[in-house]
């Protein structure tokens, strides 16, 4: 991952993944994700970063998500 991501979280599914961003997203916060399996179609933990300045509001977004 290029310098100024952090990781905020992961999903073990990629729609989850993709809720998430959208929640984000149309908050004003950029985020992308990271599949480490490296395809779309293979299972395994989906990442999601979103820049370093914006960490905590991310965080604090996904409290609210996961509730």
């Amino acid at each position: 991952m290029e310098k100024g991501w952090e990781l905020v979280t992961y999903f073990d599914k990629r729609n989850r993944a993709e809720m998430f961003i959208g929640l984000l997203e149309s908050n004003g916060i950029k985020a992308v994700i990271i599949n480490k399996k490296g395809s779309e179609l293979l299972l395994g933990p989906v990442e999601v970063f979103v820049n370093e300045e914006k960490i905590d509001q991310a965080k604090d977004f996904l409290k609210s998500f996961e509730k």
